[in-house]
């Protein structure tokens, strides 16, 4: 039974697909440019071998911060003939995010009693994603749309420094991390409206959630040689946008 509901499922989704490219225009090619801000999170906590057989450090990570972001994008637009699904989207977008901190606290060989000092470290990421994009239908002149991106990321992480939580400790020998780029896979979901201005010009505001990859630093110095920080990101940005068609299409 479950198979045949699979097998039904499969074939109404083809034949969505299907129908929606049966029903496909020429369109027209459009460039587009946004901005916004970016709520980023990390994974919890990160372990830290201490290189002397005692139990990990716990690094406890948290990041509440929210950074300024750009974005550029292009690509093609096919027009229906429905009243559903009315324009299909397919493109690229590139987004720059500023630089936000992650920070800390360290727990000595990951004992509550031993939290004894802070750390901090910088991230900054860009991100290139391939995007198709679904306007749901027209209301006048809005029109509310998904979206969903593949692609990857670049995230430069860099600053490492950890400070005593009181006057009253002794500060260590600080792992000083090394700066590192890494790359990683990335994919995003978005939602939002559109606002036709013109019947070349939209403008419109989206939400979207992404996970965009690892953070790592790079290894550590003396007996923190072997090791660095890693942690994963995901992101929550609200973003205004405009794009242009090169020709009329709403």
């Amino acid at each position: 039974m479950k198979k045949f509901r699979l097998l039904a499922v499969l074939l109404g989704g083809w034949g969505l697909v299907h129908g929606v490219y049966a029903s496909l225009s020429p369109g027209n090619w459009y460039i587009g440019a946004g901005a916004g801000g970016v709520f980023s999170t990390v994974a919890k906590n990160t372990y830290v071998g201490t290189g002397t057989g005692w139990p990990d450090d716990q690094y406890r990570n948290d990041l509440n911060d929210t950074s300024p972001m750009l974005t550029v994008d292009g690509g093609y637009t096919w027009l229906t003939r429905r009243s559903w699904l009315p324009f299909f989207s397919l493109g690229a977008a590139y987004s720059y995010v500023f630089p936000a901190m992650v920070t800390g606290r360290i727990l000595q060989y990951s004992l509550p009693q031993f939290e004894n000092y802070n750390f901090r470290y910088k991230i900054q990421r860009q991100t290139i994603l391939g995007v198709v994009r679904a306007h749901l239908f027209r209301y006048r002149n809005l029109m509310p749309f998904i979206a969903a991106g593949l692609g990857g990321s670049v995230i430069n992480t860099s600053h490492y420094n950890e400070a005593p939580v009181s006057i009253d400790i002794t500060p260590r020998l600080s792992p000083r991390f090394k700066n590192r780029t890494k790359t990683g896979f990335s994919y995003s979901l978005e939602a939002g409206v559109d606002y036709v201005l013109a019947s070349n010009l939209w403008i419109g505001v989206k939400y979207g959630y992404g996970h965009m990859g690892d953070i790592e630093t790079g290894n550590g110095y003396a007996g923190y040689a072997p090791e660095y920080l890693q942690t994963n990101l995901t992101d929550n940005t609200i973003a205004i946008t405009g794009h242009y068609f090169f020709d009329k299409t709403a």
